[in-house]
């Protein structure tokens, strides 16, 4: 396994929190999922005609969001 360059933990900056929020983005809630949320991984969805969008914000691990979408026929990310 590779190891990782900087594995200390790092908090979400609220900018970030901020600017899926303002995109219609709300953070998951209800189910183990949203259980993780906290200031270090943080879940959020946004319902779309086409299905759902999920943005998984987590910098000490991504160093960025993840982005998936779920149209009911296929997953993406």
């Amino acid at each position: 396994m590779r190891s990782i360059k900087d594995p200390t933990t790092k908090l979400i900056p609220i900018s970030q929190v901020r600017a899926l929020e303002e995109s219609g983005y709300k953070p998951l809630a209800g189910g183990d999922a949203s259980k993780a949320n906290s200031d270090y991984f943080m879940v959020f969805v946004r319902d779309t005609k086409d299905g759902r969008d999920t943005q998984i914000l987590c910098p000490s691990f991504l160093r960025g969001s993840l982005g998936i979408s779920d149209s009911g026929k296929s997953f993406s990310y």
